[in-house]
């Protein structure tokens, strides 16, 4: 059995809080009055007797075992809580497997038709337009793994062929969903840096060069110099930062020919970060994706929250380890 998939429990066994277990027991405290197998039994336990069964780089994996009502019950609260850590054809035949395990044992089972969570997930695409003629135009939706490569792939072959604000509308939403799936992809330079909040190593270079072109004690020169200061000091977002180098550019004629978003945005690396604190794995994506949340700030004040915004991998790296465990909190929900 495996016991995790990006920091989240799939079984009620590898569940370290007992949530699943709490939730029965005060639902359906006669439940728990049974005998529940525990994990060294189940290897015992038949293929049939579990809800899912796969390979895994050559290994079986079985998951929700339906060995016993309790058994059974339990495994389908689980289930809710993971599944959409699984994809659309794994679950029709989990949810499958559940039926026929539920009639067997004459048991009550959560609804486990789509519910609000899913629905949310079946409407999330990589780009909503608003059109001229007042219609919306949605495309491609994200409701699971494949089809968040699928996008992936598309955004590196054909985002020059998106205008600046779609595309990096296209690429944050798109790693923003790989994120909330556990969905480790394999990220091109342009999905990165499209996806990204923060500034790269060339900015200044890219800056100081305009500021060169135009001559240094010009008035342009000046305003190239001030938004370098600012960028310096964590004055300035990367969006905001863009817009003053364009209005820069358009009136010095020194950014010609060049692209200041590319120029000024950086590679994303929150996907390949992790780090683990007493057991938990935090990682990158989960990092950027509470990034900008209140309870960040109600914790840590305005000014760090900000600059945790800009730079979450960065200023979770400087924490000491008291403070990373509030933000490890934060990210698993339980603050």
């Amino acid at each position: 059995m495996t016991t995790s998939i990006a920091g989240r429990f799939i079984d009620f066994h590898d569940d370290p809080d007992g949530t699943v277990i709490a939730k029965v027991a005060s639902e359906r405290p006669e439940l728990l009055e049974q005998q529940v197998s525990g994990v060294d039994e189940l290897g015992f336990v038949p293929d049939e007797q579990f809800a899912y069964v796969t390979f895994e780089k050559g290994a079986k994996v079985r998951h929700f075992p339906t060995n016993s009502p309790v058994a059974t019950v339990l495994s389908a609260e689980s289930y809710i809580q993971a599944r959409d850590l699984f994809e659309k054809s794994a679950r029709a035949e989990i949810e499958d497997n559940f039926k026929l395990a539920s009639d067997w044992h004459g048991v009550e089972i959560p609804d486990l038709s789509v519910d609000e969570l899913e629905k949310e997930a079946a409407d999330r695409y990589a780009l909503i337009v608003d059109m001229p003629d007042g219609s919306v135009s949605r495309l491609y939706a994200l409701p699971d793994q494949e089809s968040v490569k699928t996008a992936s792939a598309y955004f590196e072959d054909w985002h020059k062929e998106l205008s600046h604000d779609h595309r990096r509308k296209f690429a944050s939403a798109v790693v923003e969903r790989a994120g909330e799936l556990g969905l480790q992809l394999e990220e091109g330079a342009a999905l990165s840096k499209y996806a990204s909040n923060g500034f790269g190593q060339q900015a200044y270079d890219q800056i100081e060069a305009r500021a060169f072109r135009a001559g240094k004690d010009s008035k342009p020169g000046v305003a190239y110099t001030k938004l370098a200061s600012m960028i310096r000091s964590g004055d300035l977002d990367l969006d905001n930062a863009v817009q003053i180098l364009n209005h820069i550019d358009m009136n010095s004629g020194a950014g010609r020919g060049r692209d200041s978003f590319e120029d000024l945005a950086g590679v994303k690396v929150a996907s390949s970060f992790s780090e683990e604190v007493d057991g938990d794995l935090i990682t990158g994506d989960m990092l950027k994706r509470i990034a900008t949340s209140d309870t960040v700030k109600q914790y840590f004040g305005e000014e760090v929250s900000k600059l945790f915004g800009q730079r979450p991998v960065e200023i979770f790296n400087s924490l000491p380890m008291d403070e990373k465990r509030v933000i490890k909190e934060i990210a698993y929900g339980r603050l």
